[in-house]
């Protein structure tokens, strides 16, 4: 949830809210928030409430950068080992992102977008990379959902097909510049 901006910066965190939402008990939730804070997701705040830590521009455009370095080479990794089932997959996806464009609703367009994104690099076969994304998905969710509902958001799939194309065709200098354009957008 917090990949697909379902919480909002500076949002609290209430764990018994999260516990019965998950339903289950406290303690895993206690243990998942901890790892969320230690990965820098969430934020402790000194009177110990739970937040869905602030954005400073600097921190943004950071996070940013590293998506792109990191995601365009998990991509340009994905090509080797793509095939038929892989790329059947990330087609469908990349249409459900589109059908959830049509709807306008941003937590539909996010986690398709997610969707076709980690698969694209989880076909990458990276032990490392994986995780260092999911963290920063985690950090740049809440904003990626403001960035939807800016009236200057651009985001139309464009840079989706570009990478389908360059899968396609197996050219990983094009996917992993794909990848970099789509994050800019």
């Amino acid at each position: 949830e917090l990949m697909v901006g379902e919480f909002s910066s500076g949002e609290p965190i209430s764990l018994r809210t999260l516990a019965r939402r998950l339903g289950t008990s406290a303690m895993p939730v206690r243990e998942a928030v901890n790892r969320l804070i230690a990965e820098q997701a969430l934020q402790m705040m000194p009177n110990r409430q739970v937040i869905v830590p602030f954005m400073s521009r600097h921190k943004f455009e950071e996070l940013w950068r590293v998506r792109q370095m990191l995601e365009s080479m998990a991509a340009e990794g994905a090509v080797a080992h793509l095939d038929d089932g892989v790329m059947d997959e990330l087609e469908h996806l990349h249409m459900r992102s589109m059908d959830a464009l049509l709807q306008a609703a941003p937590r539909p367009i996010l986690s398709t977008n997610k969707d076709f994104h980690f698969r694209l690099y989880q076909a990458s076969r990276s032990e490392v990379l994986l995780p260092m994304i999911e963290g920063l998905w985690m950090q740049m969710g809440p904003f990626m959902r403001l960035s939807l509902e800016a009236k200057t958001a651009r985001w139309d799939g464009t840079h989706h097909v570009e990478m389908l194309q360059a899968l396609r065709a197996r050219d990983a200098i094009a996917v992993s510049r794909a990848v970099h354009q789509d994050i800019s957008s």
